[in-house]
C-alpha cells in the first residue's frame, strides 16, 4: 500500500511539473505575440509615413530646387521603408507560423491535461480500490493470524503430548537397553561356558582318541597272538591227525576259524571302543583294506564321525590317514559309496562300529 502511495505522489508531482511547464510555455507565446502586435503596430506606423512623404513629395515637386536635399533624404527614407515593409512581411509569415505552431502545441497540451486528467481520476479510482483492498487483506490477516494461535496452541499442546510420550519411550527404550545388556551378559557367560564345555569335550576327545589308538594297538596284538595260536594248532592238527581230508577243505576249515577269531577280537574291540565314542558324542568306524576280517583283510584304523562329518571329509580324511591313491574305492562293508555322496553326511552310510568301511586301492 505504501509503494502505491508513493507511485500516485510521484506521478502526481510529474503532472503538476508538466501543467506548471505548460503554463509558461503559454506565456511565452502570448509574450511573442504582444511583441509581433507591436511590430504590427510599428509597421503601420510607418506605412502612414510613406503616406505623408507621398504627400510631401507632391509639395516638393512643386518646391523641387528648394527640396532637393529633402528628396535625397526622403528616397533614402523610401529605400528604409522598402526594407522594413519587407521584414514586416517576413514577420508576419513568420508569426503566422509561429501561431500554427503555438497552437498546435496549445492543442497537444491540452491533450496532455486532458490526459493527465483522466490518468488523476484513473489513480484515483486505483487507490480507493487498494484501500478496499488493503482492508479486506488486513481483514483476512486478521482471520489467518487468529486461525495461526488457534494451531499455535493445538501445536503446543500436542508438542507436550509428544515430549510426554518421548520421555516415556526413552524410559522404555533405556529399560531395553538394560536389559539387552543384562541379556548379552548372560549369553556372554553362556558363550565362555560353551568354549569351556567345548574346550572340555575336544581334551575328552582327545584322550578318547589316544584310548581307543591303545586299545587298537592292544587289540591287534591280542590278533596276532591268536592268529599265531590258529596258526600253531591247525599245525598240530596236521601232523597228529590220521585220516587228514583234502588239502582245500583243510585249509578252507583253517580260514573259517581265523575268521572267527578275528571277528570275535574286532567285536569286543568294537564294543569297547562304540563306548567311549558315543560318549564324546562320535561314531567310531573301524576301516579295513582290501576286504572284510572273513575275507583276511586287516583293519587299518578306527574313523570318528561327528555330527556334521560328510561322505567327502571321510575320503579326504582316509586319503591323507592312510596314504591311499587318488580314486580309491570306498565301501559300507560290501556296498560301494561313490564319489556323488561326497556332499551327504556320514552318518547316512555309517551308523555304527559294525558298519566297516573297507577301502579298494
Amino acid at each position: 500500500m505504501r509503494e502505491t502511495e508513493e507511485k500516485l505522489a510521484a506521478r502526481r508531482d510529474e503532472l503538476d511539473e508538466t501543467i506548471a511547464a505548460t503554463r509558461r510555455e503559454r506565456d511565452r507565446v502570448l509574450d511573442d505575440r504582444r511583441e509581433l502586435e507591436a511590430i504590427v503596430s510599428d509597421a503601420s506606423k510607418v506605412i502612414a509615413d510613406a503616406s505623408r512623404a507621398d504627400t510631401r513629395e507632391k509639395a516638393i515637386a512643386e518646391r523641387e530646387r528648394a527640396a532637393a536635399e529633402t528628396e535625397s533624404t526622403l528616397a533614402a527614407a523610401g529605400h528604409e521603408l522598402a526594407a522594413r515593409e519587407r521584414r514586416c512581411d517576413e514577420l508576419e509569415r513568420r508569426c503566422a507560423s509561429d501561431r500554427a505552431a503555438l497552437n498546435r502545441r496549445a492543442a497537444d497540451l491540452d491533450a496532455e491535461f486532458d490526459a493527465c486528467a483522466a490518468a488523476t481520476h484513473a489513480l484515483k479510482l486505483e487507490k480507493e480500490k487498494a484501500a478496499a483492498e488493503i482492508k479486506r487483506r488486513a481483514a483476512a490477516v486478521e482471520e489467518r493470524e487468529m486461525r495461526l494461535d488457534g494451531d499455535v496452541r493445538a501445536f503446543e499442546a500436542a508438542r507436550a503430548a509428544q515430549l510426554a510420550r518421548l520421555a516415556d519411550d526413552e524410559n522404555k527404550v533405556r529399560e531395553h537397553a538394560d536389559a539387552l545388556e543384562r541379556h548379552r551378559e548372560l549369553h556372554r557367560e553362556m558363550l565362555e561356558a560353551d568354549r569351556e564345555a567345548v574346550r572340555r569335550e575336544r581334551d575328552a576327545v582327545e584322550a578318547l582318541r589316544a584310548k581307543t589308538n591303545d586299545e587298537r594297538r592292544r587289540g591287534e596284538r591280542d590278533e596276532e597272538r591268536r592268529r599265531l595260536a590258529a596258526d600253531h594248532a591247525a599245525a598240530a592238527a596236521t601232523t597228529t591227525t590220521t585220516t587228514p581230508g583234502p588239502l582245500g577243505g583243510f585249509g578252507a576249515t583253517a580260514a573259517a576259524a581265523t575268521a572267527a577269531t578275528a571277528s570275535a577280537t574286532a567285536s569286543r574291540y568294537g564294543a569297547a571302543a562304540t563306548r567311549a565314542a558315543s560318549a564324546a558324542g562320535a561314531v567310531l568306524v573301524p576301516v579295513y583294506r582290501g576286504g572284510l576280517p572273513e575275507d583276511g583283510a586287516r583293519r587299518e584304523g578306527d574313523v570318528a564321525l561327528g555330527a556334521g562329518t560328510t561322505v567327502g571329509s571321510v575320503r579326504a580324511t582316509l586319503a591323507s590317514r592312510f596314504g591311499l591313491p587318488p580314486g580309491f574305492t570306498m565301501r559300507r562293508r560290501r556296498s560301494p559309496v561313490s564319489a556323488e555322496h561326497d556332499g551327504r553326511l556320514a552318518s547316512d552310510f555309517f551308523r555304527g562300529y559294525d558298519d566297516a568301511i573297507v577301502v579298494m586301492d
